[in-house]
């Protein structure tokens, strides 16, 4: 029986681990791997957020439309989660016009109509106000990221937790 000491310690602290990983999950926290260069890559320790500020990291789900185009073309994992920064907040004015998008009338990032030759991106064209519960969602660390240039607004229910 001394000899299985060993087995069942390990089962022990693995059952552990797992009920604590668990536990945290439930309370809406996560850890995810960003493997895209749109964002530094590496693990985001992710956990509910209150408020949403300029800057911050979120992890959110896209709109159906934009989730779909992302999967048909494998630059989504299958959890179908996002990562980005915020880059507008309510009360920002957010324009896609000339090509690129505006926050506060400051040009920010080019916005592209193809992705590959003769392949088209969405192009969801927006200009206006963030209303109470929007946010805009882009990343410019890569020069071609999908982000809300193409897809607009993320209403503040698809953001699940933030880093």
């Amino acid at each position: 029986m001394k000899k299985f000491y060993p087995v069942i310690i390990s089962i022990l602290i693995l059952m552990i681990i797992a009920s604590f990983v668990w536990l945290l999950k439930t309370k809406g926290y996560r850890l995810v791997y960003q493997v895209t260069p749109s964002m530094t890559k590496g693990f985001y320790f992710i956990k509910p957020v209150k408020i949403i500020k300029r800057s911050d990291i979120v992890l959110f789900k896209p709109p159906k439309k934009t989730l779909s185009f992302l999967l048909r073309h494998h630059w989504l994992p299958h959890d179908g989660l996002m990562l980005k920064y915020v880059f507008a907040v309510p009360g920002d004015y957010v324009c896609q016009k000339e090509n690129a998008i505006w926050i506060n009338h400051k040009k920010i990032a080019p916005v592209y109509r193809y992705y590959a030759a003769k392949k088209s991106l969405p192009n969801n064209h927006f200009c206006g106000k963030l209303k109470a519960n929007q946010y805009l969602l882009m990343s410019t660390k890569a020069k071609r990221s999908f982000d809300g240039r193409y897809f607009g607004p993320i209403n503040r229910n698809r953001i699940i937790g933030g880093s």
